[in-house]
């Protein structure tokens, strides 16, 4: 089974995404410690704004959620 977090982002603050990220990461049982990380940032096309062609992750999210996986000891962190 798996476990999908939802947080209500006002601002794309990587600081507060990093403290989001590593709280979320280290009460779910995934333990990044020593391990290769691949993070995949996603593509979105949202239904609701059809003239949008596409919206991609925001860079401070992956900044954040990168800074917290090295922060719980990640050995690399890659993303791709």
């Amino acid at each position: 089974m798996e476990t999908v977090f939802l947080y209500e982002q006002l601002n794309y603050d990587a600081e507060r995404i990093c403290e989001v990220a590593r709280e979320i990461i280290s009460s779910s049982g995934v333990d990044p410690k020593g391990k290769s990380v691949l993070l995949k940032p996603s593509f979105v096309y949202p239904s609701y704004c059809p003239q949008t062609v596409g919206v991609v992750t925001q860079p401070p999210f992956i900044q954040g959620v990168a800074r917290a996986l090295c922060e719980l000891g990640a050995s690399r962190v890659m993303v791709g």
